[in-house]
């Protein structure tokens, strides 16, 4: 045989461990990737409730590379309906997606820091409510309705704001977009209700949701409102529920 055809023979053998270590690299990585998204989702459905679907997708391009270099670059974590219990209040979550970018040490959860995450949580209107502490409803085209009063002389009369929400505040406080109000079903002059807007508004403040971590947008629907949450170096040890 020609020292060519060694050469080529040799080529072939060359490309064809090197696919073969390619492919074995991917069913490992992709064995390693099953096992970590399953022990995120055991754990998550340890805390949500069994009822919840939970879901964990590690967005990595090769994990094994993550599990080296102890750090997840990217993952995606999507929940069901939840209820969460903390101290007098129940929250029901309809559903919640979170995108977390550079996660470590993977070797340690209990110290491992979240670079940045964004979050999408939906409530209904009824959660909402007991968030806010201020009794909402859907008044359509993306606006929340609520009650509030107004004094007149001696007496108190109760007006209807109807609304878009926006965060006023990261840390909870919502802000009123384009307020109208009625009295008895007739329209009120906006500098009229001026205060009564104010006092309203002030009454709408989310509560905390942990360090690190802040409000960053509110849209509302006819099923309830889905709340924008953002954290930059978050501590995974110190996240509350």
């Amino acid at each position: 045989m020609s020292r060519s055809s060694h050469r080529g023979r040799d080529v072939i053998i060359f490309i064809m461990v090197l696919a073969l270590l390619g492919v074995a690299v991917m069913v490992v990585d992709h064995v390693v990737r099953d096992r970590a998204e399953q022990a995120t989702d055991d754990k998550l459905t340890a805390k949500v409730g069994t009822l919840s679907e939970v879901h964990t997708r590690i967005t990595d391009p090769v994990f094994l590379a993550s599990a080296v270099q102890n750090k997840v670059s990217g993952a995606e974590l999507t929940l069901g309906s939840f209820t969460l219990t903390g101290g007098t209040r129940t929250v029901h979550v309809s559903s919640a997606t979170v995108n977390l970018h550079n996660v470590s040490p993977l070797t340690k959860p209990a110290e491992a820091t979240i670079e940045s995450l964004d979050a999408a949580v939906t409530v209904d209107w009824a959660t909402l409510s007991s968030l806010t502490g201020v009794q909402l409803s859907y008044a359509g085209d993306g606006r929340a309705a609520g009650s509030t009063n107004i004094t007149a002389g001696s007496q108190t009369i109760p007006i209807q704001v109807t609304a878009s929400l926006n965060v006023n505040n990261p840390h909870g406080q919502l802000g009123l977009v384009s307020p109208s109000a009625t009295l008895a079903g007739v329209d009120v002059p906006s500098d009229v209700i001026a205060g009564a807007t104010k006092a309203f508004q002030d009454k709408l403040t989310l509560p905390t949701v942990g360090d690190g971590l802040s409000y960053s947008s509110v849209t509302l629907t006819e099923q309830g409102a889905t709340l924008g949450v953002h954290g930059d170096h978050v501590d995974l040890g110190k996240l509350k529920q």
